[in-house]
């Protein structure tokens, strides 16, 4: 039936021209950049435009944008409050400020709850009032630097990243978040609900230096930024771990207790100052595949029960 359907539409040369007809001008107007609203207002083909990008700094008003932007990019020339309700369509599911925005982002009066990733520049520090609720990926420019609180109605949020600026205990995320990225200045003691929460990767900035107590038994990826040199007490890594990454000032000794260093562990990278040795059994019994260590690490790794046969030893 599809077939006959399919050869039925072929043969009608006006349906057929129609078809191309669309399709030349869905390619002709997939995305374009505006440099004034009037250009935006008198452009014929508007209601084709899937990603658009605004390189002006004009107010906005209901039914400016076309319903049928999914692509909504503010370059950095725009400033502007984003009210009434119904200045972004509801067809946009990802949005994008650039540097020099910042107004409060509210879902209930401006951002539709359509969007699914929403960036913001490098001059956004203003409270977050409310997401949208089909948010998933939330990515903040370096200046943002207020608490922010996800409540509990968002659950499709899968990552956040914090610009440099960031610093604010974290105590709780979400359940739904499976990735986190923390800023260059980020220096505040770390300590959320080990069981209830589904984040798979953590990753530190240079500044934090904070004990760890416990993190989440979700957690595969672990990477620490240049300045942390804390202890790592046993148990504190989950067995969950496949990656973990010291930065440059880690020279903690891994000790001979088996519980610090997870046996699911597959890459270790110790960074460029670190020079203690592996004691016997902290990783021969692991599933660790790569080894990264300092060109000065003067430590041998031959004898038997300091890393698995398998393992690749790279020094840098």
């Amino acid at each position: 039936m599809d077939e006959i359907l399919f050869w039925c539409v072929i043969r009608n040369k006006y349906l057929l021209f129609n078809i191309f007809k669309q399709l030349k001008l869905l390619i002709k107007n997939y995305s374009l950049e505006i440099n004034d609203l009037q250009e935006l207002l008198e452009h014929q083909e508007r209601t084709y435009i899937t990603n658009l990008y605004f390189s002006t700094n004009e107010i906005l008003k209901p039914h400016y944008i076309p319903s049928s932007v999914e692509k909504l990019v503010f370059n950095d020339e725009f400033n502007q409050p984003l009210t009434p309700s119904g200045c972004i369509p509801f067809s946009v599911t990802l949005l994008e400020f650039g540097e020099r925005f910042n107004y409060p982002i509210d879902a209930e009066e401006c951002i539709p709850h359509s969007v699914q990733m929403l960036t913001l520049g490098k001059d956004f520090n203003k409270p977050i009032v409310s997401l949208p609720k089909s948010i998933q990926t939330l990515i903040f420019g370096d200046s943002f630097n207020h608490q922010l609180i996800i409540p509990e109605n968002i659950d499709n949020l899968k990552k956040i990243k914090f610009g440099d600026n960031y610093n604010h205990q974290i105590t709780t995320v979400p359940k739904c978040l499976e990735k986190l990225i923390l800023g260059e200045r980020f220096n505040k003691k770390f300590q959320i609900d080990r069981v209830s929460t589904s984040l798979h990767t953590l990753l530190f900035g240079d500044n934090f230096n904070q004990p760890l107590s416990y993190l989440p038994e979700s957690l595969a990826i672990l990477k620490f930024g240049k300045n942390f040199n804390q202890p790592i007490l046993p148990n504190v890594i989950p067995q969950s771990v496949t990656v973990l990454r010291f930065g440059a000032c880690f020279n903690q000794p891994i000790t001979l207790i088996k519980s610090i260093i997870p046996s699911s562990i597959t890459t270790l990278e110790l960074g460029s100052n670190y020079n203690h040795p592996i004691t016997e059994g902290v990783l021969s019994k692991s599933n660790l595949t790569t080894l990264k260590l300092s060109k000065n690490y003067k430590y041998s790794l031959k004898q038997p029960n300091i890393i698995p046969s398998s393992t690749s030893t790279i020094f840098v």
